[in-house]
């Protein structure tokens, strides 16, 4: 897996092959962030200034699930805010000096993250406050690459902020919105398939969250792809057809698959009928010559669907071809 681009990255840069100690104005991060007010406290009004003086100027709003503010309650919440979002700034830093290449240092970093953000659960920042967009794309998809249970709850964290990607459309793009050459965690979640991969693809379109447009990686996966194939994102796949102009039988150019093709092979029954109730076409072959039919019966997919299928295709006087052959001249019923 290649390194994101600058562009991608934001500011975090791979620096050196070790974590070391990070200085600043404000905070003195190391791998080891351990949280003492004992200077700030005996500094008082004339000591320098710190991250716990600059958190205290925050505006008092927050943010959650639903994005809308909240007053601070008291005191006590007012420093367990201050605490964590100072500890969220000072891993900001940290992962500015992490070898992302390294996979030893990719899961320290996540494990650091996930003990400062598994149980905080209200009084929730705005990460846009803390992270660009750029820095944000790209700790989601290093998320998923960690494959650990600590980059999960890292993407289960920004899902509870209530945090959206808000990607502008290129100037170039604007008058060809439908199809836009991003990579997203989506797609890396859908080629990798990390443990409980579905479930994070899940969480992933809560922050993706946008059908009016179809992202692709370079070789032509799109969101809308990884929707179909995915387990009871049935609701996606019709939000991509009513709102997002895609085309039902949009090909992924690596394998020749349709939509209709890999929601059959995941055996997504709920996707493969609005698909088919959609217009894509049934007769399909992909690189392999096989069909949907081909891919039901090797996925092993249930005889009650394929029947449901075999019931479209006659309501829409399209006929499956039963007798089609792949390119090793097998049949669907072989």
């Amino acid at each position: 897996m290649s390194t994101p681009n600058d562009e991608t990255a934001g500011n975090f840069r791979v620096v050196s092959d070790e974590f070391i100690d990070v200085e600043s104005d404000d905070v003195d991060v190391s791998s080891d962030i351990e949280y003492d007010d004992s200077d700030a406290k005996s500094q008082g009004e004339d000591g320098p200034d710190n991250e716990i003086e600059e958190a205290e100027e925050y505006d008092g709003s927050f943010h959650g699930e639903d994005g809308t503010g909240d007053e601070i309650r008291n005191n006590h919440s007012q420093e367990m805010y201050t605490f964590k979002r100072n500890e969220l700034k000072c891993l900001k830093i940290l992962g500015q000096n992490v070898n992302w290449e390294i996979q030893h240092e990719l899961n320290t970093f996540f494990l650091q993250l996930s003990h400062l953000v598994k149980d905080w659960k209200v009084q929730l920042p705005d990460l846009r406050s803390i992270f660009s967009q750029n820095e944000l794309d790209f700790l989601l998809i290093k998320a998923v690459i960690s494959n650990t249970y600590s980059g999960q709850e890292f993407i289960q964290f920004v899902v509870r902020t209530g945090y959206k990607d808000r990607f502008d459309v290129p100037e170039d793009d604007k008058y060809k919105p439908s199809l836009l050459h991003r990579t997203t965690a989506i797609h890396h979640a859908a080629r990798n398939e990390p443990n409980d991969w579905e479930s994070m693809v899940k969480d992933l379109f809560k922050i993706y969250d946008r059908f009016d447009v179809n992202y692709t990686d370079e070789l032509g996966l799109t969101h809308f792809h990884v929707a179909c194939m995915t387990w009871n994102c049935q609701d996606l796949v019709r939000k991509f057809l009513e709102r997002g102009q895609v085309d039902p039988n949009l090909i992924w150019p690596e394998t020749g698959d349709s939509p209709l093709h890999l929601s059959v092979h995941h055996e997504r029954k709920d996707s493969a009928v609005i698909l088919m109730r959609n217009g894509a076409d049934p007769n399909l072959a992909n690189k392999g010559g096989l069909t949907p039919l081909h891919m039901s019966v090797r996925s092993g997919i249930d005889a009650n669907t394929v029947r449901t299928l075999f019931k479209i295709c006659e309501d829409m006087k399209q006929p499956l071809q039963v007798n089609a052959q792949d390119n090793l001249g097998n049949t669907p019923l072989h």
